[in-house]
């Protein structure tokens, strides 16, 4: 049984974060609540490591002109700003899913409705782009499907912070960006232009109509097929293939200045494009034979068939009500409608447990009565319920950050089902945390490190120590600080936390001119710190990238691990 959810984390006193929705090289989006106006919107939390003072510039004046923005088939932006540290970006928030959720349920799409979609996203490009504004990540997982009735309407989502991203070209050499749909400048590390997006609009039809990306491989393949393979076409089973190849092909032009001149013209060119009419065959009875000339002989006065056809109406009219009645009749037999749905079920009951960047879920079906079996139901960002075991995990992406899952429980009888009501599950995952962890036998004399703080030469007994953190970011680079008792000088390293967020500090590997050669003669360290014995406290301080934000602190009692 749950105690009651946690309180949820708010960004700027505002936004509510209710859970993630997705995760990508620049940021976490949530699904968030927007405590003054009440309603739901999409608030995107830039990554800590990459907000620099350039990014900084940059974000805030894309994000300006990005909100001027006025395009059905672009995201609307709301709000951005800055939050204890952190830069977000709020959006409208579209619950109908996204293109690479749609071409993964139903495959490659047919030309009707893939040729005006692709219009439709250039229209957008073409009105971001009047602006200034280049998009540069043009994919389907950032085309938002928002339902209107029976269409659903392409949305383009991820502007501005796609912009922000080339500033990764001048500090780790990466070009951002999607390989399967970069164009051949993009990478060779040229800067982005309009021309980049057509290119990868191009890339994109071809995607919803063959149900792949043109060209497919390891990032390597892809990009050197970029740059240097021929445009593939289209299955032969696509209709007008031939038609829709040449559009691709300009598109794909290996030189920008061969492509075609804006956006805007490549809408009207897809607009103006018309699925083919099959030749229509009309197939028509036989005329009848002429009737027979009627026989010699004196003329007859035909008889009126007027009480004939009076008696077969009524015999018609008869008949359907006869049938009426008999179909009115099967609606209220209860024999005639079949079995009952089952019973609805209770409202889900489930435990939960923090783990490392995850929140674990545990619900407990009842039992199956007779041929009534309960099973359980997730909501996905697409706004589908799909069938998920009863134990599961709700990953997010840092320690301390709240996961939500909306469930519900499902009586299953035969092919008939009936959902039980909703509800939300939320958790909070353990904070991010750092572990001390003696080396057993690792004893060291740090009298040199003493004196160099101090001025004073003291006996430094020591032992050595190794530092375990846990529930970051992936790939997060971490500045990790730790001081000893009345010592005024701190220590730090920096390490970069992997792919499931844990990273360590031990065996240090030392340079010629480390502080520490004294204390490992051989440049390797059968620890990653050394502590004093007769220190009593360790203060261990986690900071971002930029070396003020704290991430994590934490105080030990160092005769707990004597």
């Amino acid at each position: 049984m749950t105690s009651g959810p946690a309180p949820r984390e708010v960004v700027d006193e505002r936004y509510e974060l209710l859970e993630i929705v997705g995760s990508g090289g620049m940021g976490v989006v949530h699904r968030a609540r927007d405590r003054v106006l009440d309603r739901i919107v999409a608030v995107k939390v830039i990554r800590e490591e990459l907000a620099d003072a350039e990014f900084v510039r940059r974000f805030e004046r894309e994000a300006a002109i990005l909100a001027r923005v006025r395009s059905p088939y672009v995201v609307v932006i709301f709000d951005y700003g800055r939050s204890d540290g952190r830069f977000y970006l709020v959006t409208d928030f579209l619950a109908d899913g996204d293109l690479a959720g749609w071409l993964e349920r139903h495959g490659s799409m047919p030309p009707e409705i893939a040729v005006p979609l692709v219009a439709a996203v250039a229209e957008g490009l073409a009105d971001a782009h009047a602006l200034g504004v280049i998009h540069r990540d043009v994919k389907p997982a950032n085309v938002l499907l928002w339902r209107r009735g029976e269409e659903l309407r392409p949305v383009l989502a991820d502007f501005g912070i796609a912009v922000a991203a080339d500033l990764g070209l001048t500090q780790t050499g990466a070009v951002p960006g999607s390989p399967p749909f970069m164009a051949p400048e993009r990478h060779l590390g040229q800067p982005a232009t309009e021309s980049t997006d057509i290119y990868a609009l191009g890339c994109l039809l071809f995607n919803l109509l063959a149900g792949r990306a043109p060209y497919e491989g390891t990032s390597f393949q892809a990009a050197h097929a970029h740059v240097n393979e021929p445009v593939p076409a289209l299955p032969a089973g696509v209709p007008d293939a031939a038609a829709l190849d040449a559009i691709i092909a300009r598109c794909l032009a290996k030189r920008p200045e061969d492509r075609y001149a804006s956006a805007a013209r490549l809408a009207a060119v897809l607009r103006a494009w018309a699925p083919p009419r099959p030749e229509e065959t009309v197939i028509r009875p036989p005329a009848p034979p002429p009737p027979p000339p009627p026989p010699p002989g004196p003329v007859r006065r035909r008889r009126r068939a007027g009480p004939v056809l009076l008696v077969a109406g009524v015999l018609v009219a008869a008949t359907l009500a006869a049938g009426a009645w008999w179909l009115a009749r099967g609606d209220d037999d209860p024999a005639a409608r079949g079995p009952a749905a089952p019973t609805a079920p209770a409202a889900v009951e489930a435990t939960v447990v923090a783990r490392d960047r995850a929140v674990a879920v545990t619900v407990d079906l009842p039992g199956d009565t007779g041929a009534v079996r309960t099973v359980l139901e997730r909501r996905d960002a697409d706004g589908e319920w799909r069938q998920v075991e009863p134990t599961f995990a709700i990953d997010v992406p840092v320690g301390g950050a709240e996961g939500c899952a909306r469930l519900r429980l499902v009586a299953v009888e035969g092919e008939r089902r009936t959902g039980g009501p909703e509800r939300e599950v939320c958790g909070t995952a353990k904070p991010r945390s750092v572990e001390l962890i003696p080396v057993p036998g690792a004893a060291c004399d740090a009298g040199d490190l003493v004196e160099e703080q101090t001025g004073q030469r003291v006996p430094a007994p020591c032992d050595w120590f190794n530092f375990q953190l846990r529930g970051f970011a992936s790939d997060q680079t971490l500045l990790v600080q730790w001081k000893l008792d009345d010592l005024a000088k701190m220590a730090a390293h920096s390490v970069v936390a992997a792919a499931d967020g844990t990273a360590s500090i031990a065996e240090l590997r030392l340079a010629e001119d480390s502080p520490y050669r004294s204390l490992c003669p051989d440049l390797r360290c059968p620890g990653g710190v050394p502590v004093l014995r007769g220190a009593e406290t360790l203060v261990v301080t986690v900071l971002a990238k930029d070396g003020r934000t704290r991430l994590a602190r934490q105080r030990f009692t160092l005769d707990d691990y004597r």
